[in-house]
């Protein structure tokens, strides 16, 4: 596989990773913190959580994934400047 294509399939794989992460974060957050916010929702329920939503949690586990969702933003973001990388052309072809 040619170099190009090996960094937009890194670039998707970190990107994935992101957002599975942030899965976790609210996960983590809706366990603990917000249990009581968690228990005013019913399955399937649809909620539209930003980063900025967990900025004022206690928890400095969720702190501490916030930093490393921040440093992989900032990652993605300088990979697809220096790279000129589209997100819809970073999937396997």
């Amino acid at each position: 596989m040619e170099y190009t294509q090996q960094l937009k399939n890194t670039f998707s794989a970190l990107e994935s990773m992101y957002f599975d992460l942030f899965g976790h974060v609210i996960s983590l957050s809706m366990s603990q913190e917000w249990k009581e916010v968690n228990n005013q929702f019913s399955p399937g329920d649809i909620v539209d959580f930003k980063i900025a939503d967990f900025k004022n949690i206690s928890d400095q586990n969720i702190h501490k994934l916030l930093s490393l969702m921040a440093s992989m933003d900032e990652t993605l973001e300088f990979l697809k400047a220096q790279n000129n990388i589209a997100e819809e052309n970073t999937t396997d072809d």
